[in-house]
């Protein structure tokens, strides 16, 4: 007994501590909202200050009678000036932020409305926070940009900017900088051009498959240009009569390159089409039986699609070991569709004469089932090696 009261003890001394230490989170949360309103509102109350400083003296001007004389209006080295621009000195040197005179004084656009861009907290790119908002400050001056610039923080990086030195940003370019340079371990990794070297047209890879692979990399690699993703386009596609289509007319940029692309894989289908349905027609011209007859044709109608989307019933095994599977080869379909490692592909026509009995959720038809689906297996077994399931 004594050791479970010492336990429970312990345990509220925790959650007290917890509570506490929540209560304290809180507190400090709260205080930094506070403050950073407090900043905020000081701001544009130093704005409204130096925007009446301007607008007196024309006020005072169209007040003044005609027979008032010259030596009542304050001249540079009148006490009275003097005095009122030490009181806005004084007013300036608390500020709360870090631009000079020149930006405090530039009044905000007429029917301004704020910003209708996404506020950043410093967990993405800063660069891209940066383009956003200049796209959508493009028909006002620096100036401008750089007072509104606060709006589109939150959080941390509010408060960085707040606790930049007075008089320390006095252009758009240098608070860019500044705000680039702090948040740069948020740019997300983006590899370089060499990469590409590593992307190469494996054996029996189809054309299509090929190119969609390239793309996905190139789209990694910032700034690339379009001249030497060509060139490692070219260098990378295994010897075929599209690579000697490019020898003999190289193609002048990638907008040339994709309509050559695009009729080299139709060509490419149309020939692997052809060589499955050969083989499909030699396997059932071995046993001319009823069963066979109809079994033709099932894989006739199966090898009219291209190589890519080919996973039907009744196809040759691609693999020689399968991997054996914890789950049913149906709730592994589900959840690659989910996660879009598999595509959904287009339903299908059923075969005549096929056992409606047996169904396919990868084709979406009948003749045969999901777990028997040759083509699934293999799709499966193909993800399993590349490490996605």
């Amino acid at each position: 007994m004594a050791e479970q009261m010492t336990m429970i003890q312990t345990l509220q001394t925790q959650v007290e501590e917890l509570r506490q230490k929540g209560i304290e989170d809180h507190r400090q949360h709260e205080e930094n909202r506070r403050r950073q309103e407090e900043e905020i509102a000081l701001l544009r109350e130093q704005n409204a200050q130096l925007q009446q400083q301007v607008d007196n003296p024309e006020r005072e001007g169209q007040s003044h009678t005609a027979d008032r004389t010259a030596s009542h209006i304050p001249t540079p080295t009148d006490p009275n000036l003097s005095s009122r621009a030490g009181i806005v000195e004084r007013k300036l040197s608390k500020r709360g932020h870090p631009f000079t005179d020149e930006i405090t004084t530039t009044p905000l656009p007429d029917k301004w409305r704020g910003l209708t861009i996404k506020l950043y907290d410093g967990s993405t790119d800063p660069d891209e926070h940066l383009n956003v908002y200049k796209t959508q400050m493009t028909l006002y001056t620096t100036y401008v940009w750089c007072k509104v610039f606060p709006t589109s923080l939150q959080g941390e990086p509010l408060t960085w900017f707040t606790e930049l030195p007075p008089n320390s940003i006095d252009d758009f370019d240098v608070l860019a900088a500044k705000f680039s340079t702090q948040y740069a371990t948020s740019r997300p990794h983006h590899m370089s051009y060499m990469s590409l070297l590593a992307v190469q047209q494996e054996k029996g890879e189809s054309l299509r498959t090929f190119l969609d692979r390239f793309n996905k990399a190139c789209m990694n690699i910032r700034g690339l240009k379009q001249e030497v993703a060509l060139h490692h386009l070219v260098s990378a596609i295994r010897p075929s009569r599209f690579t000697e289509s490019l020898i003999k007319k190289p193609p002048q940029d990638m907008e040339d390159l994709r309509p050559r692309a695009t009729k080299f894989m139709q060509i490419e289908e149309h020939i692997d089409y052809h060589q499955w349905f050969q083989v499909a027609r030699s396997r059932v011209l071995k046993d001319q039986t009823p069963s066979k007859e109809r079994e033709f044709e099932t894989e006739r109608t199966v090898w009219t699609t291209p190589r890519s989307d080919r996973n039907r019933g009744g196809r040759i095994p691609r693999f020689n070991n399968y991997t054996p599977l914890t789950v049913p080869r149906g709730r592994a379909l589900d959840e690659a569709l989910q996660t879009e490692l598999i595509p959904t592909l287009k339903r299908y026509q059923t075969p005549p004469n096929a056992d409606t009995a047996k169904h396919c959720k990868y084709h979406r038809n009948f003749g045969h089932t999901t777990e028997g689906c040759q083509a699934l297996k293999d799709k499966i077994e193909e993800l399993i090696q590349a490490g996605h399931l």
